[in-house]
This record gives C-alpha cells, structure tokens and sequence, in this order.
C-alpha cells in the first residue's frame, strides 16, 4: 500500500492534464484511502475540495508571478465569444483567487507584456500550425546549445500550434525585445509560415497574451504549458479536452528559469552578427626539419669549440643546443663537479 501511494504522488506531480485529482486519508499506519475528485470544469461549480484545490492553484500563480509577471501586475479577465473574439474586462490585480475564478468560470486572463515605462519581461512566440512541431522543437533546442540560454516553456495553444515562453529576469526596453524575438526568427524560423511575436512595437494589440493555462470557446479545447517531449503528440490536435492539472502545471513551471541580463545580451549579440560555417582547415604536410650540417671535428680546435659552435647555433635543434650546453659545464670554470 506505501508503493502505491508513492506511485500515487509521482503521478500527480508529473502529469500535465490529469482528469483527476486524488485526497488521501489516513486512517491508520498501515491503510490508505483514496477519494477521485472530479476537477472544476469550464461550468462555475464549486470542486468538491476547494482547499486543497485553491493550494494547488496558489502554487501555480506563485510560478506564473515568477516568471512572467511584474509586481503588482494587472491582468484583463476576458469572456471570447463562439469566434474566440475576445472581450476584456476591467483589469484587476493578478492573484491565485482569480486564477482560480476564470478558469472555473471559462474566462482568459489577458495579460499586458509591456509595462507602463515601455518595458518587458516576457516574450512568447506562436507558430498557429501543429504541423510546425518540428520548427517549435528545433528553436527550442538551439535556444540552448547556440544561444547558451534556459529551456523555455513549451505550452499548446488550444487552439491550433504551440507558444514558447522566454522569461528574462530584469525587463528589457521594448524596442530591444522586439529586436530579440524578430532576430529569432530570421535565423532558427525562417520556413515557418505563420508566426507570431509578442510583444510587438508596432502593434499595442499584439502586446497582449493570454495567460496559460486558458479554456478556448472556438475549439472546445485547453491551452496548457507541456513536457517538451510530449510535444509531437499535439500536432494535429494542440490542446487538452480537459482541464489541465494546476499542480501538473506548476511543477513544469518549477523546472523553467529566467534569462538573466548578460546571457540575454550575449545572445542578442549573437543573433545579430552573420551565421559562421564551420569550416575545416586541410591540415598542412609536415617538413621534414633538415638536420644542421656540421663541419668535420677535425675543423675545430678542440671538441669544446665544437660544443659552443652547437650551443651557439640559432639553426640547430634547441635540444641538441641543450646537450651541448650540458656536455660544456665541466669545461667552465667553476662548473659543478
């Protein structure tokens, strides 16, 4: 019964979307009972454990605030229409309590990327096909081994493509993100037919996102951060049937860090000079090293003046230069003996 319990809690960590969540009891040492609760649907009805679902929205907020949000953020709860428009409301402050609120209620809590002093410090980037899995994968990677930067968090839309999620840890002007971002993709993106970069200078409409994970009218679907390795299994269908997990989304948030302020500069630095090719260099042949020609000992008045003709002589080998200045020092005055 302790395995399974173990089992139990490595599986609620884990799992991104779990259709269930599991109260254990203890009634004694030895026995555990389980109680399945069904999770809050898009309707407004209460789930059955509120406090131990508001914990575990807690948890997910407190990572959201982490990495994406500033101090004091204000986020816009948004009903969308059968077309996925969006309606905003009046912007409210960001907390775990209205999380909670517009998940169970179907809403969208937009957020706005660009603070009032015109800076940012969340980027996102949407490829709108899931046939662009590959695309998605590949900047992923070379977020890491080119650029030396975090993994960012991979999410599904809900409703057609994937986003990644780029946190910096000290906000940067907003005209330097857009630079960052459109950098990004003339390089690792080129192919990608239908991308979009938030936050954008040239549109104030474009800085806006909602956060995920966020319930979609149009597709019926739910959009949700993701293990990077699961993701080629949402390229025909990019999101959820049902509510993701918050404390499976927490715990993928857990593993994400922010790009601090040089890493962010090495990497724009990068991105904006020319692509290098790697190019091997034929190594050359080796010369021989023609061996000095020495004159017959029968030239030298005696074999010292034929050891300091070596030691002396810049074309000979330093170790043959060597030997000779070793075979001189009996010969010197007051050489050791």
């Amino acid at each position: 019964m302790v395995e399974l319990y173990r089992l139990w809690e490595h599986s609620k960590r884990h799992c991104a979307a779990a259709d269930f969540r599991t109260v254990a009891s203890w009634k004694s040492s030895s026995s555990v009972s389980f109680t399945t609760l069904r999770p809050p649907q898009k309707s407004p009805d209460a789930p059955t454990d509120p406090i131990l679902y508001r914990i575990t929205m807690n948890s997910l907020s407190t990572e959201l605030e982490r990495l994406y949000l500033i101090p004091g953020q204000m986020v816009y709860p948004a009903t969308h229409g059968p077309d996925d428009t969006p309606r905003d409301e009046a912007p409210v402050p960001f907390s775990g309590e209205r999380l909670q609120r517009s998940l169970s209620q179907g809403q969208h809590l937009t957020i706005d990327l660009v603070t009032p002093a015109r800076t940012t410090r969340t980027l996102v980037i949407s490829l709108e096909r899931g046939r662009d899995w590959p695309l998605i994968a590949g900047l992923c990677e070379r977020l890491q081994s080119e650029l030396d930067l975090p993994a960012p968090a991979l999410a599904v839309s809900g409703l057609a493509g994937y986003q990644l999620w780029l946190s910096l840890a000290t906000p940067v002007p907003l005209a330097q993100a857009h630079q960052f971002v459109q950098a990004l993709v003339r390089r690792y993106l080129p192919e990608a037919a239908q991308v979009q970069c938030h936050p954008s200078s040239a549109d104030d409409r474009a800085c806006r996102v909602d956060l995920v994970p966020a319930y979609r009218e149009a597709t019926r679907r739910w959009s949700a951060f993701i293990d990077p390795g699961l993701g080629g299994m949402f390229a025909d269908e990019p999101g959820l049937d049902i509510q993701p997990n918050p404390a499976g989304q927490a715990d993928i948030l857990a593993g994400c860090r922010s790009i601090d302020a040089r890493a962010f500069q090495h990497a724009l630095a990068r991105l904006e000079s020319p692509p290098t090719c790697a190019t091997e260099t034929p190594p050359t042949a080796a010369q021989p090293h023609a061996e000095p020609q020495y004159a017959p000992a029968g030239a030298y008045a005696n074999p010292e003046a034929f050891l300091m003709a070596v030691m002396n002589d810049p074309q000979c080998p330093i170790a043959h230069r060597i030997e000779a200045a070793r075979a001189l020092l009996p010969y010197r005055k007051g050489a050791p003996q």
